[in-house]
């Protein structure tokens, strides 16, 4: 780098907050450029860390790719989804011009098949020969509608447009249906990628590489792992239920802190020693040993099922199920308005019939949240479940009824059990939002678990240590 002190910084500042496409093929720029696809991909680069890998690379110099890679792995990313990202978007971002030229050319090629879905979805959702006003959200969920949900919406437009005596005032009322029909059903359905062309820098060969990168993300095997649980499409459940049994398996066979009596030489046993040879005076004639013993944790898992959660729902009843079908010593609660115990339902067959059964016959599935009362309930039908010996795991967003109550009932339970594991799908950035969660942190840890790879770390690295 020739340019070094504070005027460098100032320029990198300037350019990776608003970098501009016609920045000069220079190290510095394609840097920034890169860093900003990070960004834009949900990998957050701070410009220290940006110094940082631009001195790196000085340091391991261009000529190996690898090293470049690592240097970068090493300078800009925190976390295993960044670094997931980041290598995916290096192979996209370094490549050679003509591989460039061919992304670009394919890019616009799906951008314009993009366009013209666009405008056949404006001229067939039209009512009385108008096009609707519906958004562009709208009209990609009528896109992705199975042909016969079409038929059936186009056939609706048909009907109530026919005649010389429907007044043309109520296209407002039939835009609203519409919108609210389609609204429905892109709620129900899997999210997926972002449509080509939504991405807007200013910087085509960026855009591009970022569709790439969805694509890429979309297909990629082990991706759903860092995926919102409320991404998770149905293609997922079978690979989050094998990741979440296999987790319990980890957990079920984990070695305990307390130890055992054993005849094998493995530990001194200090005091039954001394014990053991009072009659020789004290002379050490006759050793004792202990050693580690396998425990399996006994665990009091409460899931909140209440509307809030209701996205998260699968997540929550895998997870218990998975612990139930591995561990003898767990007792599995649901709450919304009250607690409900579901230890007996989570017997062995199959998940999909276990939540079937469990969704019809609930009383809490999908009604408001009071998690105080789930805790008074708790204390006063489950106090013999509480001791010094339990863990308690919540998994909840905290949204609920008189936070103040709850808070107290969580200090009480508190003072009965080990320890309070709290899991909370809401990304730790939004906690803030929610004040009564501060309130719950004073009596439970509590850890951001809004995907399987969070899971798999709180497992590996708090529960298995328990």
């Amino acid at each position: 780098m020739s340019e070094n002190g504070s005027a460098f910084e100032d320029r990198l500042i300037e350019n990776l907050v608003a970098p501009a496409p016609g920045l000069p093929h220079t190290l510095e720029a394609s840097l920034v450029r890169f860093a900003r696809a990070l960004r834009l991909s949900g990998v957050r680069v701070s410009t220290s860390e940006l110094l940082e890998a631009l001195q790196a690379l000085e340091l391991v110099g261009l000529e190996d790719r690898q090293l470049v890679r690592s240097a970068l792995r090493a300078t800009l990313v925190k976390s295993p989804e960044a670094q997931f990202l980041l290598e995916r978007a290096f192979d996209l971002f370094f490549q050679p011009p003509e591989e460039k030229n061919r992304r670009l050319e394919e890019t616009r090629r799906r951008q314009s098949e993009y366009q013209q879905q666009l405008a056949q979805a404006t001229a067939e959702l039209s009512w009385q020969g108008r096009p609707l006003e519906l958004t562009i959200v709208h009209k990609e969920t009528y896109l992705r509608l199975p042909e016969a949900e079409k038929k059936k919406l186009l056939d609706f437009l048909d009907r109530s447009g026919r005649g010389n005596k429907v007044d043309q005032g109520i296209q407002p009322l039939i835009e609203k249906l519409v919108a609210g029909h389609l609204e429905r059903y892109r709620q129900q359905m899997d999210p997926g990628r972002k449509s080509p062309g939504t991405q807007n820098t200013g910087d085509e060969e960026l855009d591009s590489l970022l569709d790439d990168l969805s694509i890429e993300l979309e297909d990629a095997r082990d991706f759903f792992l860092y995926q919102d649980f409320s991404h998770l499409s149905e293609k997922d459940l079978p690979k989050m239920a094998e990741l979440t049994r296999r987790l319990a398996r980890k957990l079920a066979s984990r070695v305990s802190r307390r130890y055992r009596r054993s005849k094998k030489r493995r530990l001194l046993d200090l005091r039954r020693t001394i014990r053991a040879n009072i009659r020789y005076g004290g002379l050490l004639f006759e050793l004792r040993f202990r050693k580690k013993r396998l425990g399996k944790p006994r665990l009091l898992v409460i899931a909140d099922v209440s509307g809030s959660m209701a996205r998260y729902s699968t997540f929550v009843l895998e997870f218990i199920y998975g612990l139930s079908t591995i561990l003898s010593h767990i007792e599995s609660f649901v709450f919304s308005d009250d607690l409900e115990r579901i230890t007996e339902k989570l017997g062995p067959g199959d998940f999909d019939q276990v939540v079937t059964s469990l969704v019809k016959d609930s009383r809490e599935w999908g009604r408001g949240t009071n998690l105080g009362q789930a805790l008074t309930s708790l204390g006063q039908t489950w106090s013999e479940r509480l001791n010094p010996q339990t863990f308690v795991v919540i998994v909840s967003d905290g949204k609920t009824l008189q936070p103040e109550g709850a808070a107290q009932r969580l200090e009480q339970l508190r003072e009965k059990v080990k320890e309070i594991l709290w899991l909370n799908p809401l990304p730790a950035e939004e906690w803030p939002r929610f004040p009564a969660l501060t309130q719950f942190q004073r009596f439970s840890r509590m850890f951001p678990c809004h995907n399987l790879a969070q899971l798999e770390r709180i497992i590996e690295k708090e529960l298995w240590r328990l």
